[in-house]
């Protein structure tokens, strides 16, 4: 997450548009070891550290991307929590998708179903999607932003 986040603070000022469509991970281990380590009759611990957020960085940057994207996947509260990630990662659109039920979330072949959050004006639903169908309604969702005729 450390490497991605200097990658982008590098290559994204400027951008027309930024879509983060993952986390690398939200928390990382908070020690490494430079060796292996013996298994031993002591529990197994593992302490961890959170990583920065970096679509909320990316957000407040100076020459932020034009057009700011995220995602979230969550299994309730869709849209209060998109509404609140939207705010709170100064992003001009949030996905959030709906995660935990048969079909729907990760995995090859699931579905997608959720709402397009913009900043400015209502959600936008979608329903048992495709990922390429939900790609195409972000990338829409972008030109609009942009100013660019879909």
């Amino acid at each position: 997450a450390v490497d991605m986040k200097k990658a982008l603070e590098k290559e994204a000022p400027g951008a027309q548009a930024l879509v983060m469509a993952a986390a690398v991970a939200d928390y990382a281990p908070d020690s490494i070891s430079r060796e292996k380590k013996p298994k031993s009759k002591v529990p197994l611990r593992l302490a961890l550290k959170r990583n920065p957020d970096i679509l909320a960085g990316l957000g407040t940057m100076k020459n932020r991307p034009r057009v700011v994207v995220g995602f979230s996947a969550e299994t309730k509260g869709l849209l209060p929590k998109a509404r609140a990630k939207l705010r709170s990662k100064h992003a001009d659109l949030f996905v959030a998708n709906r995660v935990g039920a048969p079909g729907l979330g990760f995995g090859q072949g699931a579905l997608a179903q959720g709402y397009l959050v913009p900043r400015k004006g209502r959600p936008r639903r979608f329903a048992k999607i495709t990922k390429d169908r939900l790609a195409e309604l972000v990338l829409d969702e972008v030109q609009k932003l942009l100013g660019i005729r879909a």
